[in-house]
């Protein structure tokens, strides 16, 4: 029964319902139903089926459509870590005991030879994952990195070395080992007569063909300045595996001169490069080294030393047939070395030699330009050598007690002085008072010192 059979009465929210704030009507509790709506006529309803026959079947058409399905974008994430770990290594004893007997051998697969260098181990970590990157550890960079002549180096017996190879590392049946020494390098190969496995290990790293302890021990007598013969006495009488003078010097030639020509001429570059960007006048000495004493060297190098930083910036070698005789080596070899670093572009302000004539002749009359200074020790020389003779004569042998002290006051005067008239003055201040017989020499500071002096400035 619908709401027509009920008139406005019998609702709670008829206004709410007509103004539209509610979308149901509401009854009354005591609603009954009043309004009827009859029909004017009566009619039944005739009772009617449809029946259709279908003769033909319809045309069907197939349609389709291709399109692109977008599939969802999806981006992988791969995180690798490093696991933490520790190897830990145990030593045990391997019984050997007797083979067990069967009525059919075994036949054992042959083995393939290997080869230990420095007997180094490697371990190879293999990963399914194409992405897996192996983390580069700190002993592998500082395994790089480190220089093979500062690897560490050990002293080793043969007979406790060869007892690392009697037995095989796969049977532990004894096996042959044969060794092959050259100089330092051994090398051992550890033949098994029952796995038929072959075993090679080398005591050192090769450089090219030639062993790195070979060459390492000639570089370091060559470089330390050490003689050669020395040092194999010492390695003989130690029973210690040496190189032979031969290779010691084929050494020197193929690749240690070399070396430190190379390296020389580097370190000369960087020297001048930082000497003409400061663009300041430098103060060099110079002096000159022979093969032998005397008037009769046959070739001499002369060294050119910068005394700011104490460096050496050149270093000439001349022959005495170049220059006619050996007294005239010292000459060519400063003027060589000066006129070098002059067309380096290097400004020399002063230098320092020994009393050579000739070197001081040429910047007395050619470079007037150059402050020349005497060396102090080669004056101090000079000086104790005629104190020394004079104390061989008669009656002067006291002379000989003021020495040490003569040569300290000439240190002092050059050190202290900061003019050449200042350094006559102060070594005015030593006194000699000699007799006929030359007894005595004493200094005296009171008597003879200048006023200006204080005593604890002489001492």
């Amino acid at each position: 029964m619908c709401s027509k059979h009920f008139t406005r009465e019998c609702f709670i929210n008829w206004t709410e319902y007509e103004m539209g704030f509610v979308r149901y009507l509401s009854l009354t509790d005591n609603a009954v139903p009043s309004v009827y709506t009859v029909g004017t006529s009566q009619s039944l309803t005739p009772v009617s089926s449809d029946v259709a026959c279908q003769c033909h079947a319809p045309s069907l058409k197939n349609v389709s459509v291709q399109t692109e399905t977008h599939k969802q974008k999806r981006r992988s994430k791969a995180v690798q870590v490093k696991p933490l770990g520790h190897s830990v290594g145990v030593s045990v004893g391997t019984g050997i005991g007797a083979p067990c007997l069967t009525s059919t051998p075994i036949k054992r697969p042959r083995m393939e030879d290997t080869v230990f260098e420095e007997s180094s181990t490697y371990t190879s970590n293999q990963c399914s994952d194409v992405t897996y990157e192996p983390d580069v550890t700190q002993e592998s960079i500082e395994k790089v990195c480190q220089p093979l002549y500062k690897a560490r180096k050990y002293m080793v017996y043969e007979e406790n070395l060869l007892q690392l190879f009697r037995k095989c590392q796969a049977c532990c049946h004894t096996c042959t080992v044969e060794k092959f020494v050259n100089g330092t390098f051994v090398s051992i190969t550890q033949i098994c007569s029952h796995c038929l496995q072959k075993t090679k290990w080398n005591s050192q790293p090769h450089i090219q063909s030639t062993p790195a302890g070979n060459l390492h021990l000639s570089a370091a007598v060559a470089f330390s300045g050490a003689s050669y013969i020395q040092i194999h006495k010492v390695l003989t009488a130690l029973c210690l595996e040496c190189i032979c003078p031969r290779t010691f010097f084929n050494h020197q030639k193929t690749f240690l001169q070399p070396t430190i020509l190379s390296h020389w001429r580097t370190e000369q570059n960087t020297m001048l490069e930082m000497a003409r960007h400061y663009g300041k006048a430098v103060v060099l000495g110079g002096d000159m080294r022979a093969d032998s004493p005397g008037h009769c060297a046959k070739y001499g190098s002369y060294t050119m030393m910068n005394l700011e930083d104490n460096k050496v910036v050149d270093i000439q070698l001349i022959q005495s047939n170049e220059v006619g005789a050996s007294p005239r080596m010292e000459r060519e070899g400063f003027l060589r070395s000066l006129q070098f670093l002059e067309s380096a572009g290097l400004r020399v302000g002063a230098i320092v030699t020994d009393r050579h004539p000739s070197i001081q002749k040429y910047l007395r009359e050619q470079r007037p330009d150059i402050k020349h200074y005497f060396d102090t020790w080669h004056v101090s020389k000079g000086l104790a050598k005629k104190i020394d003779a004079l104390g061989k004569e008669r009656s002067c042998g006291e002379v000989l007690a003021w020495r040490r002290s003569i040569i300290n006051h000439l240190y002092w005067c050059a050190s202290s002085s900061k003019t050449g008239e200042e350094a006559v003055e102060k070594n005015g201040s030593l006194s000699p008072t000699t007799s006929k017989m030359c007894t005595t020499m004493t200094a005296t500071c009171s008597q003879s010192a200048p006023t200006h002096l204080l005593r604890c400035e002489l001492g």
